[in-house]
This record gives structure tokens, C-alpha cells and sequence, in this order.
């Protein structure tokens, strides 16, 4: 019997098995088994804490299960699935009768009773709240769909095709293309297109924030950010300081980048349209090394077992498309990651990582947590072989999965990548991205010189196109957490000519590169929370640097330095703000070379 979640391709469905060993033979039937459960313990005459937490565990089993079904393409199965889910989350009768348990309940635990807490909150609750940021959002995607359809005409005029993210396929095409005048060209015309729409997309965007300031006042937040931040560990003062301190210096990488790109060119002070090409023609044309997955997933789990002492196994093979990695602590399971890699019809092409099972451990009721790692790899990479930027991606997911499977906490409401307090949730998938350019990989996978000269110069392209980006993600991490942190703000606009009186950043980065991007998901998702990625950056960068110089079996040899890693796995552990000069390290380390090349 397989391990898997999801039916064979055939659509011959072997059940569930569940990381504690338990088969469901029919994860229908299971469901519905689940939903009397449910309505069972909510009829007892008397709550308590031990009901409390099986309620938890049901709710916790549901995505488990879901997901499975999902996989199994019966359109008939999946409408009996919205059925049920609706049943669990939107019966209005099941909701009132949650609501009066939860209402009575008196509780001693603490964990038990910030559950209860939550529960009173969710219920109580009005189920529209969200749509005036529903629809603002949807107001601001149909604006970013005209800019792109206008993009994507202009690549189609230079006979190519733009995919799914326009912009992406422009900066490819760019960075190929010889000549300079021909470069600035071809700018000036994808501006015009961005210019055209930035007045309807800053539209948008200012009345998406707006609806998320008067939804967390509704719920009586004094601001989107307070909101946000619930169960963070850090201030919106040391955020602030953290962004004062780094968007300087992302400011001064950028500047520093563009004087060597002069030198490089030959030219004063040129536009970062050149970057790319510049890069490209400094390494000798990017020469793109594949790399086997299997071989890439055996390095992850090595280093997962030196780093972290811990064994990760590949289940056989259903022949379903996802893989299943069980994960291990002195011979103990201890989770389950599912790995759904390729790309298909339907799927977002976002790379993500969710936990869809969290961790219980209440008397004998034991529920083993289960990550669910998403990408959208192109279908011939499994036959060919990972770029760079796909083990890049398979990485950073990687590490948000671990997060989840070794979060301490030991109730499924108070466990999971949602509970990780916001500025570490980027902490540990950062550090896991490091590890595509440690000498170890290259070691490991027994790369030829060839493939170890192209993997080195894409180790120097990736830190130089981090330089490249450094100012615009800096300030837009400043953009996104001034919006959100009053609701006085006076519009995006507003907020960007404060920033620039402040800190001088319109040499760097113009004001219309911003409002597309608080459409993104990584925007959407967590509003005022993007500072996570730069935080993580700074944080991984620190924590990596220990490893940087050691082989696999010295860092085994060295387990004291797992501690290091405690605020990622221990959400009640204190948060500090990390300091920038490890960050500031890797990025000095890529250079573009004095020699000048002319175009």
C-alpha cells in the first residue's frame, strides 16, 4: 500500500494513509464520519477542554483529506467535497451551535483557552467582512490584466510569446539583446505601456488598502499593520528602525551596482535596463547547468539530517505526479511533506508551501503534522533536469515545509506556518535557498568542471540580480508597511513622496514600479508584512554564514548549532531584530569587472 495522497492516474484510489499509520479506505465516507463526530460532541450537555481539542482535531484532519480528494479529478467527488466543506465552515446551524460551545466553555489550559478565544472570534465573525477588499482587489487584478494585455502585445510585435508574466519574459528578452541603443528602445516602450495604466492601477490600489483599514477597524484594530501583526514578537518601531537602517544601505547597493555597470559599459551613470545584458556578457552567456531532482532531493534531505538531525525518506511512487517524504527523528516519524512539483492546467503557477495538517499531542490523541510544498516546474525539467532557479525555488519551499513539520507547539490551533510570528516566516526557507551555492551541492551532486563553472557563474548572476532588485524591494517593503500602518496615509503616492524626501530614492527607483506589484500574492497574503523577506534575508544571511565554510559531516559534528534555529520552531520564543552585515557581505561579493565592454 502506498503512502501516497492522491489516487494513481488511472483514478484507482487506494484510500489514505495517515502519518501515524492509520488507513482510511474511503476518504468520503471518512468525512462525512468526521462531520457526525463533529455534531456529536457538539451536542454533549457539557463542554470541556477535551472536547474542545477534538474539535480542533477534526478541523485539522480536514485539509489532510481534502487534498487527497482534490488530486482525484471526479468532478463529482470534488462537488460532494465543496458539500462538506461548506457543512464544516459555512452551516450556519453547525456555526451557532460552535459558537454556544465554545461560549460556555471554561477553560485552564492556556493554549486550550486561546483556542476558545480564536473560536468566539471566527464564529462571531460576519461572513462578508472581506468583500470590499474582495472586490477592490479584483478592481485592481482587472487593471493589472489591461496592463499585461498591452505587454504581452508589444512581445508579441518582437515574435515572442509572453506566457504567463509578461514582465518576466521582457527582462529575458532584454538581457539578450546586444546593442544599447536597441535596449533603451525597447525600455522606453514598455514604459509607455506601464505609464498609460499607472494612474487606474494606483486607483485601485488605494482603494484596496482603504477596505482593509475599515475592515480591521470593524473588527476593532487600530490599523491594517496591528492587525497583521497579531502574535508577532517584534514593534512596528523596530520594524520601522530595521527599514531605516537597510533601505539606506539597499539604496547605496544600487547606486554602487550602477557605477560598475557604467565602468562596465563604458558609460556615465546608464539605466539598470542594462544590468542584465551586462551580467550575462560579464559571465560568458549564462550557460544554464541542469541538475537531476532526485539528486537535488537527496542533498536537501543530507543536509536536513546534518543540520538538523534529522532522516527524510521518499515513499514509493504512486504514479499520481506528487511525491511524499516522510521525515523522521531517531527512527519517530515526525511529519509528512508532499511534494507537487510540475506544472498542468489549472494550477497557480505561484510556488507555495502550506500546512495542511498541523501538529496534536493531547493525552492519546496524536496528529503528526503534513506540509504540502506546491511549484510549477516546466513538465520537461522531470526528464531534463532543474535549473538553478528551479532548485532555488524547490529550496526556499523546502524550508518553509521543515518549518511547519518542526513547529513545538502542541495544539493544532496554535501550530502551522500561520502561527509563526510574521517576521520569521521567511527566516528558515532563506536559509534553505543558501544552499544551492554552498561548495557542498556542487561536492555532492559530483558536478563536471563544466557544470561547476556554469553553477558558480549562476551563483555569482543570483547575487548580482539581488543587488540589481536590493532598492526596489527595500522600498517597497517600506511602501507596503507605511500604507497599512495608519489609515491617514493620503494614498500610495503620498506615502512614496515621504519616503523620498526621507531617504532619496527617486534616482533609484521611480514611484510607477510599485502599484502592480500590491496585486502579487506575497502583497495580498499578509498586507504591511512584506518587511519579512528582507528581515528573513538579514536573518538567514547570519545564521548561514556558521555554515558557509563547513562540509556536511562537520556540520553533523556540530550540533550546537541547531540552537541558533529555536525561534523558528518555538513560536513564544522572543524575536530580535537582525543585524544587516552578513547580508551586506554576500551581496560584495558579486562584482561586475572593471573591464569596460563596449556596445
Amino acid at each position: 500500500m502506498s503512502d501516497a495522497l492522491v489516487p494513481t492516474r488511472g483514478g484507482e484510489r487506494h484510500g489514505l494513509s495517515t502519518p501515524e499509520g492509520h488507513h482510511i479506505a474511503s476518504p468520503e465516507g471518512h468525512l462525512d464520519g468526521m462531520l457526525r463526530q463533529l455534531r456529536s460532541v457538539l451536542d454533549r450537555p457539557e463542554p470541556d477542554e477535551d472536547g474542545l481539542v477534538e474539535i480542533m482535531s477534526l478541523y485539522n484532519d480536514l485539509g489532510f483529506v481534502c487534498l487527497f480528494l482534490e488530486g482525484s479529478g471526479d468532478t463529482t467527488g470534488l462537488a460532494r467535497l465543496a458539500d462538506l466543506r461548506w457543512s464544516f465552515n459555512e452551516d450556519p446551524a453547525l456555526r451557532s451551535r460552535l459558537l454556544a460551545y465554545v461560549t460556555d466553555l471554561s477553560c485552564t489550559d492556556p493554549g486550550v483557552e486561546s483556542a476558545r478565544q480564536e473560536y468566539v472570534r471566527l464564529c462571531q465573525e460576519p461572513r462578508d467582512t472581506g468583500r470590499p477588499v474582495v472586490e477592490a482587489l479584483t478592481g485592481l487584478r482587472a487593471s493589472l490584466g489591461k496592463l499585461r494585455d498591452q505587454q504581452r502585445a508589444l512581445l508579441r510585435r518582437l515574435g515572442v510569446d509572453s506566457g504567463a508574466e509578461p514582465s518576466a519574459v521582457f527582462t529575458q528578452l532584454v538581457s539578450g539583446v546586444p546593442r544599447a541603443e536597441t535596449r533603451d528602445k525597447l525600455a522606453l516602450a514598455w514604459r509607455e505601456r506601464s505609464d498609460q495604466q499607472l494612474p487606474e492601477l494606483t486607483r485601485h490600489v488605494d482603494e484596496l488598502i482603504a477596505a482593509r483599514h475599515r475592515g480591521s477597524a470593524a473588527q476593532g484594530h487600530p490599523s491594517v499593520l496591528a492587525h497583521s501583526l497579531l502574535g508577532s514578537r517584534t514593534t512596528e518601531g523596530e520594524i520601522q528602525g530595521f527599514l531605516d537602517h537597510w533601505l539606506p544601505l539597499a539604496l547605496r547597493t544600487h547606486r554602487e551596482l550602477r557605477a560598475e555597470l557604467g565602468d562596465f559599459l563604458g558609460t556615465t551613470d546608464p539605466p539598470m535596463t542594462h544590468a542584465g545584458w551586462a551580467i550575462r556578457a560579464a559571465l560568458g552567456g549564462l550557460r544554464t547547468p541542469r541538475f537531476p531532482l532526485r539528486a537535488c532531493l537527496d542533498f536537501a534531505f543530507a543536509v536536513t539530517r546534518a543540520a538538523f538531525g534529522l532522516t527524510a525518506r521518499l515513499a514509493p511512487d504512486d504514479g499520481s505526479g506528487r511525491l511524499t517524504a516522510d521525515v523522521f527523528s531517531d527512527s519517530a516519524p515526525l511529519g509528512r511533506i508532499v511534494l507537487d512539483l510540475w506544472e498542468r492546467p489549472g494550477k497557480s503557477t505561484a510556488h507555495h508551501t502550506v500546512g495542511i495538517r498541523n501538529r496534536t499531542a493531547w493525552g492519546s490523541l496524536v496528529q503528526r503534522p503534513v506540509s504540502y510544498l506546491s511549484c510549477a516546474f516546466p513538465a520537461d525539467s522531470a526528464a531534463g533536469g532543474l535549473t538553478p532557479r528551479n532548485v532555488h525555488s524547490l529550496f526556499h519551499e523546502f524550508g518553509h515545509a521543515l518549518n511547519h513539520l518542526l513547529i513545538r507547539d502542541r495544539l493544532p490551533h496554535a501550530a502551522g506556518l500561520e502561527r509563526l510570528p510574521a517576521e520569521r516566516m521567511e527566516w528558515l526557507s532563506l536559509w534553505w535557498e543558501k544552499w544551492v551555492y554552498h561548495p557542498e551541492f556542487a561536492r555532492f551532486l559530483a558536478l563536471s568542471p563544466a557544470d561547476a563553472e556554469a553553477w558558480e557563474n549562476t551563483g555569482l548572476a543570483r547575487w548580482l540580480e539581488y543587488r540589481q532588485g536590493a532598492a526596489e524591494q527595500a522600498v517597497a517593503a517600506a511602501l507596503d508597511f507605511e500604507a497599512h500602518r495608519r489609515p491617514d496615509t493620503g494614498g500610495l503616492a503620498a506615502v512614496y513622496t515621504r519616503l523620498e524626501e526621507r531617504h532619496g530614492l527617486s534616482d533609484c527607483v521611480e514611484f510607477g514600479r510599485f502599484p502592480a506589484q500590491f496585486a502579487r500574492p506575497v502583497f495580498t497574503a499578509r498586507p504591511g508584512l512584506h518587511f519579512s523577506y528582507l528581515w528573513g534575508a538579514a536573518q538567514s544571511a547570519e545564521t548561514f554564514a556558521p555554515y558557509q565554510g563547513l562540509t556536511l559531516d562537520e556540520i553533523a559534528a556540530r550540533p550546537a548549532l541547531r540552537e541558533m534555529f529555536t525561534p523558528c520552531f518555538d513560536t513564544a520564543a522572543a524575536s530580535r531584530v537582525p543585524g544587516t552585515a552578513a547580508l551586506r557581505r554576500l551581496c560584495d561579493t558579486a562584482r561586475l569587472p572593471v573591464a569596460p565592454v563596449r556596445t
